[in-house]
């Protein structure tokens, strides 16, 4: 590609966090494999600690295939710091212009994916880009999302009293949920007075987007996130503090906080066939319930300081 710089050895680095579901990760492969538009790519596997053996079965399964990496973690370490590590590899070891990256339930389905990136970059100048997402049930475009952070005083007398009932009655728990849940609502819902960003933020309410239009300063899907030079010059990746969800929230907080952009392209494309590695954790419903609030609550106590941060800056 003409647009390609020489201080990158790779053009665009796909990474993949892996977790149970080898069959997934296989088919979210073999799809950048057949649709990626340059010869100057790599792929990073996560295995983050799966207890069936998927991570040695995909180190054998790509030992021959030298733009694909699979790195091992001896330890799940959730969402964002799982994939830190292969951000780190791709930065420090590949030393890439692009990072994506990608939910192992996603499959590429374009054959400009890194010519329109590359496109959209020089136009608009973006850290991160979210694409438009596909599903096969044919569910609405979930990209771009809401802001969905609230005021820090707001979150925390949420955080405080989720915390107490959380811990206090963790054995009970299944009496608990629709009050939890409710609580939960409070937190994702955003409040009318929260705008940490009030005098540079231009996020377009929801109701008003299109998904056929370009949107700046947008809140993105987790389940694929394109990182320019302009964020891997100033980040490691995703803030490590969490272990699933709000990561989009903290991640928004943080990029506009710095002062660069973020970016939801419907020229980019994917498909998302969600939740695979969740439903391959929990099978029970309950457990799954539990497991989202846990994590909800402790990832919401962590947006509650990146805003404290951000208000003190």
């Amino acid at each position: 590609m003409n647009t390609r710089e020489a201080r990158f050895g790779t053009d665009i680095c796909f990474v993949i966090l892996h977790y149970q579901v080898m069959e997934e990760t296989e088919a979210c492969v073999r799809s950048i494999r057949e649709k990626v538009d340059t010869e100057h790519y790599a792929i990073v596997i996560v295995d983050n600690a799966s207890p069936n053996g998927s991570g040695d079965r995909l180190k054998k399964l790509y030992r021959r295939r030298k733009r694909v990496t699979v790195l091992q973690s001896e330890k799940n370490l959730g969402f964002a710091r799982g994939n830190n590590l292969g951000y780190d590899y791709a930065k420090n070891e590949l030393n890439a212009r692009f990072i994506v990256m990608l939910n192992n339930d996603t499959l590429m389905i374009q054959d400009d994916f890194l010519s329109v990136i590359e496109r959209e970059y020089q136009k608009y100048d973006f850290a991160v880009l979210g694409p438009r997402i596909e599903t096969n049930d044919d569910s609405p475009n979930c990209n771009p999302g809401p802001s969905t952070f609230s005021s820090t005083e707001w979150l925390d007398r949420v955080c405080r009293l989720n915390r107490k009932h959380l811990w206090r009655h963790y054995f009970r728990v299944e009496k608990l949920l629709p009050a939890l849940k409710r609580k939960l609502m409070q937190v994702i819902k955003p409040a009318p007075e929260a705008d940490p960003f009030e005098a540079s933020s231009t996020q377009t309410p929801v109701k008003e987007m299109s998904e056929d239009a370009h949107r700046e300063n947008v809140q993105l899907h987790g389940c694929c996130l394109i990182f320019s030079p302009l964020f891997t010059e100033r980040f490691d990746g995703l803030d490590p503090r969490t272990f699933m969800f709000m990561e989009e929230e903290i991640l928004f907080v943080q990029v506009r906080r710095s002062g660069l952009k973020t970016l939801y392209s419907p020229d980019v494309e994917i498909l998302h066939l969600e939740d695979a590695a969740t439903d391959a954790i929990y099978d029970k419903p309950r457990d799954k319930r539990i497991f989202y609030l846990r994590n909800q609550l402790r990832s919401a106590q962590v947006l509650r300081q990146v805003l404290r941060e951000t208000n003190s800056a």
